[in-house]
């Protein structure tokens, strides 16, 4: 994973100040009961200036997670936008990685968080390559994925992501860059924060959505596919299918597309044409090389 870089501001409820000076309560609401909920957006350069990607469905978001947790922001859709452009602009970064993050803060004792302040900030971090290996080996978290049941649907809260950490945290202790977690009745879901996909035969299978958080770049490849004619269906997967797989990869913000080598003892094959294919087509895009995709871009 990545290592954190620090940049000059973050916008912190309004206004802009340094990265050092972003800070809050050690006994905020959110951070002891993950009452908060946060976005990752990426900024690319193209031809004509530093743009972030795909902006307004991240904002949709933002205000998917708060209100599932109750939380009233203190602004409306158009001013987050506009502060996440403004954050990044002042920070002058680019391949940047955007973060808004807004939780409960520091007022009450007990996990009802109702009535307590809302803090909301934005930072911005430098970021060109989240994992560093090609074909990065991956293993099968022992823990399945929250079910749909019990955690709304589409959100990026916060405490539901121990789920991620600890399955993050088994890979590593077993020299795996990463895990395949299973939903909750035995079917692949997505990796600890990927989304994850299988080619067979030269048709994309991922898993469907009503059981992984369906992402935004997730959304993108399902167009982008359609456009290239490139078959892909939404299948329920097991390991077995992933391990007899003619090519594996993950999906998202951070990651963007990384192919997978092995599945636990399983090596796969290293050809990947059709992950390199899609690959190259959504740099292309996100760095503005496509002109009928440049709707997804905002200029900074």
């Amino acid at each position: 994973m990545a290592i954190m870089q620090e940049t000059k501001y973050i916008w912190k409820n309004g206004k802009f100040i340094a990265w050092a000076k972003a800070t809050t309560h050690i006994l905020s609401h959110g951070l002891q009961y993950g009452t908060g909920f946060f976005e990752g957006i990426r900024s690319y350069p193209t031809p004509e200036g530093e743009t972030i990607f795909r902006l307004q469905p991240h904002v949709e978001r933002i205000f998917h997670s708060a209100q599932a947790l109750g939380m009233k922001l203190p602004w409306n859709k158009k001013q987050i936008a506009e502060a996440i452009i403004a954050t990044a602009r002042k920070n002058k970064v680019s391949d940047c990685y955007i973060r808004p993050y807004a939780f409960y803060g520091y007022q009450k004792v007990g996990p009802n968080p109702a009535d307590s302040p809302v803090d909301m900030i934005i930072a911005c971090i430098p970021l060109k390559d989240y994992l560093k290996r090609d074909f990065i080996k991956v293993t099968l978290a022992p823990l399945a994925r929250i079910a749909p049941s019990s955690a709304p649907h589409g959100t990026k809260i916060s405490g539901m992501y121990y789920h991620a950490a600890l399955s993050g945290l088994y890979a590593w202790k077993r020299g795996f860059d990463e895990a395949i977690v299973l939903d909750h009745k035995g079917y692949v879901a997505e990796g600890a924060a990927e989304n994850l996909y299988m080619v067979k035969h030269g048709k994309i299978y991922t898993p469907p959505a009503d059981t992984i958080l369906p992402g935004i770049t997730r959304d993108t490849l399902m167009t982008l596919c359609k456009d290239m004619g490139i078959p892909i269906q939404e299948k329920r997967l097991t390991l077995k299918m992933l391990q007899d797989a003619d090519e594996v990869f993950f999906s998202g913000t951070a990651v963007e597309l990384h192919s997978i080598g092995q599945i636990e003892k399983k090596k796969l094959p290293r050809k990947n044409p059709i992950t390199k294919e899609l690959c190259a087509h959504y740099m292309d895009v996100v760095h503005g090389k496509v002109g009928k995709y440049k709707r997804w871009l905002t200029w900074i």
